[in-house]
């Protein structure tokens, strides 16, 4: 898995980071297949506004680079926004 764009563990959004990937990790399972969705939906409104605009684009990238690692597969761009879809195979790591 690659970690690069995780913060570092004093900062002040690792403990959000941890709970926007648990949610991730939720709700992808969850996801039909064949509904295209952004990460924002998927981790929620309430996880989501908690970050700054620079952490979204990172958490964003961090998804992206991992993306078997949280079940999804990358669709389009809509704007600047990432699209994605669950994927069939569902990797799961403890």
């Amino acid at each position: 898995m690659d970690h690069r764009f995780v913060p570092v563990a004093g900062s002040v959004y690792y403990a959000v980071w941890c709970q926007a990937e648990t949610q991730l990790h939720h709700q992808v399972p969850k996801l039909a297949l064949g509904k295209i969705t952004a990460v924002r939906e998927l981790v929620g409104e309430c996880v989501w506004s908690q970050f700054d605009d620079v952490t979204k684009q990172r958490f964003g990238r961090h998804v992206r680079a991992n993306l078997e690692h949280f079940g999804l597969l990358f669709v389009r761009l809509q704007g600047t926004m990432s699209l994605y879809q669950r994927s069939a195979v569902l990797v799961r790591t403890a």
